[in-house]
C-alpha cells in the first residue's frame, strides 16, 4: 500500500488465538476501506503470531510487528509510532466490530469537524448480547463538557476501542507497566479536544471473558485502578471546571480507595502482597483526613478512617465480613436447594 491511509487501526495481540480470526475478519470486512491495521504481537506463545502473519498475507493493509512481552501499553505506543493515518482507532484482539463501525465513526468526526467520535457497543456474554447506548441518539459536545463526561464515566466511558481520534489528540502516550492505562490517560486526550461527537448506535462487540484484565482479581490490578483514579482527579484539579471542588475530588478518591482496598482484602490470596497494596492505598489517603465533612458519621466514614490509620483492622473486618457472607450463602443454599 502506498500513501497514507485515513485511519490507522491499532490491534495489540497477546495469546488470543481463539478469538483473533474473528477480530481480524471484522476489520477486513469494513465498508470503509481506507485504513491500515497495525497488529503488534506482544510475545504471544500460543500461535497468535502465526495467525497475524496469515492475515497479513491475505490483506496488505495489515502490518504485523513483534516485540518481547512488555504489556499492552508498550504495544500500543509502538504502534502509534508506526501509524500513518490522520485518525487513530483501537480494537482489542478478542473483540470484533460491525461492518459499518469505522465508516460511522469517520462520518461523525468529519461531518461535525470533531476531534473525537464515539459509538455504542455490545457487551458480549457467552449466551447473550447486551447493547450499551442502544437508543438512536446523536450528541455533539464541547471541550469542558467532554472532560466532565469522561470524568463521570457514564455517557463517555474510558475505553479507547469505541472511539476514533484525530491523532493530535493522543498525547500523552499510554503509561507502561500498569493496568487501567486507558482509564488513566483518556481524560487527558479529551482535554486536548475542542469538540466530541457521540452516537448511541452500538457497533463494537466487547467480549466478556475470564482472563481479561477487568475480570482478574489481583492486588496490583486493583492498586493500578486506584492510582488511575488519582491521576484523573489530579488532572481535573488543573482544569478548574465549575462544580468540581475539593470535596468532590476527595469523595471520588476515597470511594475508589475503599473499593480497591476491599477487593484486595477479599480476594488477594497472598498475605504479603495483600498487605503491601492495602498499605500503599492507606498512605495515599492519609492526607485527605478527616472525612466527617464528606461522609458525616456514617459507616463509610469509619471504614475510610480504618483504612487510613489502621489498615490491619480494615483488612480483618473486610475479610471477616466476607467470610461470614460466604458462609451465609452456603447455608442458604443447603437449606433451600
Amino acid at each position: 500500500m502506498t500513501g497514507h491511509p485515513e485511519i490507522s487501526i491499532i490491534v495489540p495481540v497477546y495469546n488470543v488465538m481463539t478469538y483473533l480470526p474473528v477480530c481480524l475478519d471484522s476489520i477486513i470486512g469494513q465498508d470503509f476501506t481506507d485504513w491500515e491495521a497495525i497488529v503488534v504481537d506482544d510475545g504471544s506463545t500460543d500461535g497468535s503470531g502465526e495467525i497475524c502473519d496469515r492475515y497479513a498475507k491475505i490483506d496488505s493493509r495489515i502490518r504485523v510487528f513483534y516485540q518481547r512481552n512488555a504489556g499492552v501499553s508498550v504495544a500500543r505506543n509502538e504502534a502509534l509510532k508506526m501509524a500513518r493515518g490522520r485518525f487513530i482507532g483501537f480494537v482489542d484482539s478478542d473483540d470484533w466490530i460491525a461492518p459499518t463501525f469505522y465508516s460511522t465513526l469517520y462520518r461523525l468526526i468529519t461531518e461535525n469537524d470533531a476531534d473525537i467520535s464515539q459509538v455504542g457497543f455490545f457487551r458480549e456474554y457467552p449466551k447473550r448480547s447486551v447493547p450499551i447506548y442502544d437508543r438512536p441518539h446523536l450528541m455533539v459536545i464541547g471541550h469542558e463538557r467532554g472532560i466532565r463526561e469522561i470524568f463521570e464515566d457514564r455517557i463517555i466511558h474510558s475505553y479507547t476501542w469505541s472511539k476514533l481520534f484525530r491523532r493530535e489528540m493522543i498525547d500523552p502516550e499510554f503509561p507502561a507497566g500498569v493496568f487501567y492505562e486507558d482509564f488513566s490517560v483518556l481524560i487527558q486526550w479529551f482535554g486536548n479536544a475542542d469538540k466530541i461527537v457521540l452516537s448511541s448506535e452500538p457497533l463494537y462487540h466487547y467480549r466478556m471473558r475470564h482472563g481479561s484484565t477487568v475480570h482478574e482479581k489481583d492486588a496490583f490490578i486493583e492498586y493500578c485502578f486506584f492510582m488511575a483514579v488519582k491521576a484523573r482527579v489530579e488532572f481535573m484539579r488543573t482544569k478548574g471546571i465549575e462544580g468540581y471542588n475539593d470535596e468532590v475530588f476527595r469523595r471520588k478518591l476515597l470511594d475508589a480507595a475503599v473499593g480497591s482496598a476491599k477487593k484486595v482484602a477479599r480476594y488477594a490470596p497472598d498475605k504479603k502482597e495483600r498487605r503491601k497494596y492495602i498499605d500503599l492505598i492507606s498512605r495515599e489517603i492519609r492526607g485527605l483526613m478527616p472525612v466527617g465533612d464528606i461522609f458525616g458519621k456514617r459507616k463509610k466514614a469509619l471504614r475510610v478512617w480504618k483504612l487510613a490509620w489502621h489498615p490491619r483492622w480494615f483488612e480483618f473486618t473486610v475479610r471477616f465480613s466476607y467470610a461470614f457472607e460466604v458462609l451465609r450463602r452456603i447455608r442458604h443454599h443447603e437449606i433451600y436447594r
